[in-house]
């Protein structure tokens, strides 16, 4: 399976790595690579795209907004010096958070998270609907919590209550309770 991939960074040097990366990954056909939020989004609406590194801090546009901008995103790796944004990153679900300089592991532990994401029975044609949630019949509702990384679908019938801890929140059901509060967190 090939993954067509869009780098994006307005530093050449970062540029270069993620494609020297990228180079031994076989899986990944870089078609593109653009020094602007511009560029890209021009890129993406002319070309089917399943994955883009994407900087956060550029010129006239961030990748953040790029994103929000976008009806239906392709897999996003943002690859970025700023820490700060990486909960913004995530809420717009982004596969991963890559903080430069980036180590060649850390590059490869994103690319393993994008194909087993990509490996859970879906073709990349189909990611655009993956990534947004389909309807649930009438009858049937359905809550969607990010929890450690992943968006985890529970039921609201099975849901026994919900908790509010300050800035947390913890979800109970009949066999097991979810947090997005980690074991630091609760001490």
């Amino acid at each position: 399976m090939k993954i067509r991939t869009v780098i994006v960074d307005d530093e050449p040097h970062a540029l270069e790595i993620i494609k020297k990366y990228a180079a031994h990954i076989p899986e990944l056909e870089i078609i593109g690579t653009c020094s602007n939020a511009l560029e890209a989004f021009q890129t993406i609406q002319a070309s089917t795209v399943d994955l883009v590194f994407l900087d956060i801090k550029m010129p006239r546009l961030s990748g953040t907004d790029l994103v929000r901008s976008l009806k239906t995103p392709p897999l996003i790796i943002f690859t970025t010096a700023y820490q700060e944004y990486a909960i913004e990153g995530f809420d717009l679900n982004a596969i991963d958070y890559l903080l430069k300089p980036i180590p060649l592991k850390r590059f490869l532990q994103a690319i393993d998270k994008v194909m087993h994401f990509l490996s859970s029975d879906y073709s990349p044609k189909e990611i655009a609907v993956k990534t947004t949630p389909v309807p649930a019949p009438p009858d049937t509702h359905y809550l969607y919590l990010r929890i450690e990384r992943r968006l985890l679908k529970v039921n609201t019938n099975d849901i026994l209550w919900i908790e509010s801890i300050k800035d947390y929140i913890k979800v109970v059901t009949p066999d097991k309770f979810f947090s997005n509060q980690t074991e630091d967190q609760r001490h």
